[in-house]
This record gives structure tokens, C-alpha cells and sequence, in this order.
């Protein structure tokens, strides 16, 4: 009889030991999902800092085009101030746990290609334009240039700048 007992031992013993290395592989994958999704949260941090730096560039370039076709303003360099970063906004799935007689809200980043996918992209709020040109010292000239910056841009005139060039 002896080695009928020695086969169960044995046989749970083995059950044991696929059990641990189950809970092991699980544990494993837990920690690669989140390294995978920090580094994917870190590329997404570096993309909006690199998507306000092209917002405003693209802004400035923009006005500056624009500024110096208007008569009387001359050579022109912008510099557009933002209150922050582009947000983006990413899909997430959202399940909600009733146990215990309360309530626990799990939200989970939905990846595209191992990238969180974005649904909306805001960008940040203009808080201040400074504008150097030759013509500055013509105030005609200043209250046109103010005129298109709060008109295209949004802004008040108490954001805007405009100083003569040397």
C-alpha cells in the first residue's frame, strides 16, 4: 500500500507545484502590462509637450506670415505663451464592482497597437503674445496688429505685446 500513498503525494504535489508556478506567471505578466503602460503613459507625456511646442510654432509662424503682409509693420518675430500642456483625452474602459455593499471603480487605458488610443486632443489656452516690428512706434500700426491678434487668437488686448524693433 505504501506505494499507492507515495502516487497521491506525488500527484498533489504536482498539482501544488502547477498552482505556483500559475500564480507566477500570472504575477509576471501583471508586472510586464504595467511597465508596458508606464512607459506607454511616458511617451504619451513626451508627445503633448512636443504637440504644444509645434501648437505655438505653428501659431507663431502663422501669424507672423500674417502680420507681415499688413502695410506699415515690417520685419516681425512673435513669441506665443501658453498656460500649459496639450491634453490629450484616451479611451478608457470603465467596470464598476458592487461587493461588500460598496461600490469600486476600475478604469483601464484601451491600447491601439500598443499605444493608448486618443480620442480628443485640446489644445492649451493662450495667455500672452509679444510681438517685436519695425513699425511699432506707429500707433495705427499697433492697434491694427492687436486688432488681428485678438481677433484670430482669442485673446484679450491686455495679452498682447507689441514693442518696436531695433
Amino acid at each position: 500500500m505504501k506505494p499507492i500513498e507515495d502516487g497521491v503525494a506525488t500527484k498533489k504535489k504536482g498539482k501544488q507545484l502547477k498552482k505556483e508556478y500559475l500564480i507566477i506567471a500570472i504575477l509576471l505578466a501583471v508586472i510586464v502590462a504595467i511597465f508596458l503602460s508606464g512607459s506607454n503613459v511616458l511617451s504619451l507625456f513626451k508627445s503633448a509637450q512636443l504637440a504644444e511646442q509645434n501648437y505655438e510654432s505653428i501659431l507663431e509662424n502663422k501669424l507672423e506670415n500674417l502680420l507681415c503682409e499688413v502695410d506699415g509693420v515690417g520685419k516681425v518675430k512673435v513669441m506665443i505663451s501658453t498656460d500649459g500642456g496639450t491634453q490629450s483625452v484616451v479611451l478608457k474602459e470603465v467596470s464598476e464592482d458592487y461587493s461588500n455593499g460598496s461600490k469600486s471603480t476600475e478604469e483601464t487605458v484601451i491600447l491601439v497597437g500598443g499605444k493608448p488610443y486618443v480620442t480628443k486632443t485640446c489644445n492649451p489656452n493662450i495667455v500672452g503674445v509679444a510681438v517685436v516690428c519695425q513699425g511699432a512706434d506707429n500707433l495705427s500700426v499697433k492697434m491694427t496688429i492687436t486688432e488681428i491678434i485678438t481677433t484670430t487668437l482669442s485673446v484679450n488686448a491686455d495679452c498682447v505685446r507689441i514693442i518696436k524693433m531695433k
